[in-house]
């Protein structure tokens, strides 16, 4: 299977801030980081579900032969796919901070251009 980019597997369209001014860029920053946090709780998940272990515990002491050894040999891989996805992850949920951390920035960025300045049109 080819690995694909972040950006390919979590596609993130952001919407003009032309319709909702600062408001909508808080709000696209928020739905990055909710997306984050799904991403770190969905990599904790596959990490404690004990894959990683597997192919420790089906030693010789568990059973001997060819397809003790294929199992061992497979549980491996499988370990390192599970280790990889969880590494990808969190690669993904930093990059979506990233993204909401620049809208964030955008946001203050359009506030303090905008004519109410900082206060947000209140007196």
């Amino acid at each position: 299977m080819a690995r694909r980019s972040f950006r390919e597997i979590l596609p993130v369209r952001v919407r003009s801030g032309t319709h909702g001014g600062v408001s909508t860029l808080q709000q696209q920053a928020e739905e990055l980081r909710a997306r984050a946090r799904r991403l770190r709780t969905n990599a904790g998940t596959l990490d404690g579900a004990g894959v990683h272990i597997l192919w420790m515990r089906s030693g010789s002491d568990t059973w001997l032969g060819p397809k003790a050894d294929a199992f061992r040999i497979a549980a491996r891989r499988a370990a390192e796919h599970v280790e990889g996805a969880v590494a990808r992850l969190h690669g993904a949920a930093g990059e979506l901070d990233r993204r909401a951390a620049q809208l964030d920035a955008a946001a203050a960025a359009a506030r303090a251009a905008s004519p109410a300045g900082a206060t947000g049109g209140r007196r």
